[in-house]
């Protein structure tokens, strides 16, 4: 009788568990992969691997500030997306897989050309315009410690348009296959007047779960099965290709 109890006790938790809605922040200003009106791929993935993995999602679109602040509170069981630094150790656990890989991408004013053509030669009187609460890669990261000074702004698209203006010699913005640096100049309307200057160094970017929600490790659990089961039945590649397509 007891092992049966067990059973039932078991069945019944699980079924809570399932019916359980995962509440997770969006970022708004994410570009292809996120934005304020709530559609990009990284929303769509998120939805199509929780769909998978049979459990229902929320996302609340939001300031990548806000959710990251709320996910560490554990007001929501996650957010994205994110990438690793010494902060979130024992906040955060991360999908087993990353949403997409970006690299750090500085820009230059076109009329005002920036001297440094790498990590290397920015030196510690360069302010480089950085998003209020976005992980950068650790190598952008140590400049920091040789003096050099972050300038916190809302969005990469705002901070191109402050370095169009030359209130800074450079902003760094993490770019990948949907959200290229062509693309990030064009909507920030500043095409002429800003460009590449060099790319620095890769991180991953994953969607976090907070340690300190009550159905954050849960959200984890069902958004890494999910994810393998779209990733293998081609739902992942599609939703890739369709964004990619709107990309061109």
């Amino acid at each position: 009788m007891l092992k049966f109890a067990q059973l039932i006790f078991l069945f019944l938790f699980s079924s809570v568990a399932i019916a359980t809605t995962i509440e997770l922040g969006a970022e708004d200003a994410a570009g292809p992969w996120g934005d304020k009106d709530g559609n990009g791929a990284g929303n769509e993935i998120v939805k199509a691997s929780y769909k998978a993995a049979g459990i229902d999602v929320k996302l609340n679109i939001l300031s990548y500030a806000k959710a990251k602040a709320m996910t560490l509170e554990g007001k929501l069981a996650g957010c994205f997306s994110m990438a690793w630094e010494s902060g979130l150790e024992g906040k955060v656990i991360f999908a087993k897989e990353p949403l997409y890989t970006p690299s750090a991408v500085f820009f230059k004013n076109i009329k005002h050309p920036l001297k440094a053509k790498n990590l290397e030669q920015i030196s510690e009187n360069y302010v480089i315009g950085t998003v209020i609460d976005y992980e950068y890669p650790e190598a952008v990261v140590a400049l920091k410690k040789r003096g050099v000074k972050f300038e916190d702004g809302y969005s990469e698209e705002a901070n191109l348009k402050k370095l169009s203006q030359n209130r800074y010699p450079t902003t760094v913005a993490m770019i990948d296959e949907l959200k290229s640096a062509d693309l990030l100049i064009q909507k920030a309307g500043v095409k002429g007047s800003v460009d590449v200057a060099f790319v620095a160094s890769k991180q991953g970017s994953f969607v976090g779960f907070s340690l300190n929600h009550p159905d954050g490790k849960l959200a984890k659990a069902k958004f890494d099965e999910g994810y393998a089961l779209i990733k293998k039945n081609g739902t992942l590649e599609k939703i890739l290709q369709k964004w990619r397509a709107k990309q061109k």
